[in-house]
């Protein structure tokens, strides 16, 4: 007598192996291994379908290919040039079971290499296909400039003008009849008549005055201005 198990509308994921047990009171129990093998087209799925690369630069392909029994596996460019393992490409299958991954590796990426590609799998059950395009990544340089900037710096010059005032006695002991400018420390000649003077008088000290000269011109300014301011010597006695 038998154990039957039935399975309808199998697909793929039925696939695996089945244990048939048999037991009783009398130990040990006996089993039997049956593993089911489904027949299916092969399935492509493509993690990435865009990959951006710089030029100069090494980039792998990748295609997920799940078929049974085995698929075979080829790479194509633009639909019309099957790829050959060599310099410029390595091509590599990692089996797991019905599983397979296909891996396309261009190496040193040129302009020519900006293309789609195709990773194609056929069996007896029939025949799948994914594409990657792969486009060009452009590098951005940064250039450093060192400007070098000159700044003028305009020329200052102090000139200094100079007020010298001296004193000295007059040789007549007359007053003239003049009007004397007003000094600082000092009075007119009309008022002299009616004040002591001192004897000799003292100028004050020159007054220097400070001036800066225009933007990015070079200006010296020395002019000296002599005036000789007579006091007289007036006795009121």
């Amino acid at each position: 007598m038998g154990s039957v198990l039935n399975l309808f509308h199998i697909d793929r994921f039925q696939m695996g192996p089945y244990l048939c047990i048999a037991s009783n009171d009398v130990p040990p129990a006996v089993s039997k291994r049956v593993t089911l093998f489904i027949n299916f087209a092969p399935i492509i799925q493509v993690a990435k379908p865009l990959v951006g690369s710089p030029r100069t630069f090494n980039v792998k392909l990748k295609c997920e290919v799940e078929s049974f029994p085995p698929s075979h596996n080829y790479w194509m460019k633009e639909r019309d040039e099957m790829l050959l393992e060599g310099n410029k490409y390595t091509i590599e299958n990692k089996n797991t079971g019905n599983k397979n991954t296909m891996i396309l590796t261009i190496h040193d990426v040129t302009y020519e290499d900006y293309a789609t590609y195709t990773c194609i799998a056929s069996n007896i059950k029939g025949k799948a296909d994914g594409s990657v395009r792969l486009y060009e990544i452009k590098l951005t340089t940064t250039t450093t400039t060192t400007t070098t900037t000159t700044t003028t710096t305009p020329s200052t010059t102090i000139a200094n003008l100079i007020l010298e005032i001296t004193a000295t006695s007059p040789s007549s002991s007359e007053p003239p009849s003049l009007m004397l400018p007003n000094v600082i420390g000092y009075q007119n000649a009309d008022n002299a008549r009616h004040s002591d003077w001192i004897h000799p008088s003292m100028a004050p000290e020159p007054l220097e005055l400070e001036t800066i000269s225009g933007m990015g011109t070079t200006l010296e300014i020395r002019s000296y201005y002599h005036i000789t301011i007579f006091f007289i010597l007036v006795a009121i006695r």
